[in-house]
């Protein structure tokens, strides 16, 4: 053989043999280079252009941080009806007679449709009948048509206290006449012998108990927040006074502290007439006045008032936390009397939620 083809014969083997050994190095990189295996439960993605064909979509279990909220509304109180049942024009019944039992509440008729539960106070006995007026110290005495009971059940109130000084006017027939007409239009009443527990749509069971602040009644109602402990996921009070100031007295804060004390998650009180504000006090909210809703007892009354909301949480019926909220609302329109709104206006919005925190004197 000729040494030209010795030479072209020995670069051929070289190159043939350098071509083996790349393609074996390019074989054991594949196996030994990358994964040797993968669990069973992944999968690689779909190449994509966001994913690249040997990207791994590993799955991610995201935390349970769901729940569910139940909304309990709390409305003041409600004069419904004039004195001595009188409907001249100017009256509250006059307004009745007028506008019919859907305009008093009209404005807030939404919120208490899309709640789980509202509750507020009467404070006026409902009747037809001619009662003598009750003997008591003040000349006032508040009542209207039976009929009247439909100012709640058509905007969505499900529940009444009437442990207020107005039910009395008319002694224990007035009385008894006011708990007929809020049943035969589907209102639940509720009053010191009285408490209301409602299961929510959730689950879970709430409390209320409905008392005058009085000391001497300060022990019984004790008594029944334990009870309503074991009963209930969450225990409130429907307190009513005839305090007319814009300042809870210490004797009251003191007497709302010890209920809170004894375990109830929230003190609600009405006085009637005037707002008074909120407090945290050892993991309870307590509010001292929500003031009047409707006051049908004059003319030109207090001008602001608020709904509360307390917000229940709970996952699987059970309660895991609670968050509260003001609603300001005026208690009329400008040429409306008697018919609360939410309040829309910022700047006198902020003004009232300051006040119920404490932070000024004045709404």
């Amino acid at each position: 053989m000729k040494i030209m083809e010795r030479i072209v014969l020995g670069r051929t083997i070289y190159l043939v043999a350098a071509g083996a050994a790349l393609l074996i190095l390019g074989v054991l990189y594949t196996i030994f280079g990358t994964e040797a295996s993968f669990s069973p439960s992944l999968e690689t993605a779909e190449p994509s252009a966001t994913h690249p064909p040997d990207e791994i979509i590993l799955p991610v279990e995201e935390p349970d941080n769901s729940y569910e909220i139940s909304t309990v509304t709390f409305g003041g109180s409600c004069t419904t009806g004039s004195m001595l049942g009188i409907s001249a024009y100017g009256t509250f019944n006059g307004a009745l007679e007028e506008n019919g039992t859907g305009y008093f509440l009209e404005n807030l008729k939404e919120i208490f449709l899309t709640d789980d539960f509202t509750i507020a106070g009467l404070d006026a006995v409902l009747t037809d009948r001619q009662l003598e007026p009750a003997e008591k110290d003040s000349r006032e005495w508040f009542s209207a048509p039976a009929a009247a009971a439909g100012i709640f059940s058509d905007s969505g109130v499900e529940a009444l206290s009437i442990e207020f000084p107005c039910t009395r006017d008319y002694g224990s027939e007035g009385y008894s006449d006011t708990e007929a007409a809020l049943e035969a239009a589907g209102v639940y009443w509720c009053d010191s012998g009285r408490a209301v527990y409602r299961e929510l749509d959730s689950g879970l069971i709430v409390g209320i108990y409905c008392c005058k602040l009085r000391e001497e009644d300060a022990e019984g109602v004790k008594a029944w927040i334990a009870g309503a402990r074991e009963k209930a996921d969450f225990v409130a009070l429907y307190v009513s006074d005839t305090d007319t100031s814009s300042v809870p007295g210490e004797s009251k804060k003191a007497l709302l502290r010890s209920y809170a004390d004894a375990g109830a998650d929230l003190i609600v009180g009405t006085n009637g007439a005037v707002l008074q504000p909120a407090e945290e006090y050892n993991g309870s909210c307590i509010v001292y006045s929500l003031g009047s809703l409707i006051d049908g007892a004059v003319l030109y009354r207090e001008e602001h008032t608020v709904l509360l909301q307390a917000e229940l949480q709970s996952r699987d019926g059970e309660l895991t936390g609670v968050e509260y909220r003001f609603i300001p609302c005026r208690t009329s329109e400008d040429e409306n009397p008697w018919k609360p709104a939410a309040i829309t206006d910022e700047a006198l919005k902020n003004d009232v939620l300051a006040f119920m925190h404490g932070e000024n004197n004045n709404p």
